[in-house]
């Protein structure tokens, strides 16, 4: 499992051919702000780790919760709503968001600090703090 982390940590999008600047298939890889996306699995834990609660909890209601919330398509394989579920699941959100895969197309890019708040949590080991 360990490994599985740190190769996910290290790789970048596009797989062994290189990055695909930027951009998932079928993404914008816009991150809202104008700049490119950095669709990369790479993250380092922050001096300050993110806070589940105030950080990374508020992404995941704004962002994903139309569909990994009560009633949404997702929700009874894949809920995003606690952070025991969250926890569960956090090596698949380090591959759905790390290669910018979630949020679908349609629903819009992280923003680079969204992004930066989920990925950099994932990298301090998904604290409950």
């Amino acid at each position: 499992m360990r490994a599985r982390w740190a190769l996910l940590l290290l790789l970048g999008c596009g797989g062994a051919g290189g990055s695909t600047g930027g951009v998932a298939a079928g993404g914008s890889g816009n991150s809202g702000s104008g700049s490119p996306q950095s669709c990369t699995p790479a993250a380092t834990c922050p001096a300050s780790p993110p806070s589940y609660r105030t950080d990374v909890a508020p992404v995941f209601q704004r962002r994903c919760s139309a569909c990994h919330g009560p009633g949404g398509t997702e929700y009874r394989k894949h809920p995003l709503t606690s952070y025991a579920a969250v926890q569960g699941q956090r090596v698949a959100i380090l591959d759905q968001v790390g290669f910018c895969l979630m949020p679908p197309p349609d629903y819009g890019a992280l923003t680079s600090d969204e992004r930066a708040a989920v990925m950099g949590w994932l990298a301090c080991g998904a604290p409950d703090n």
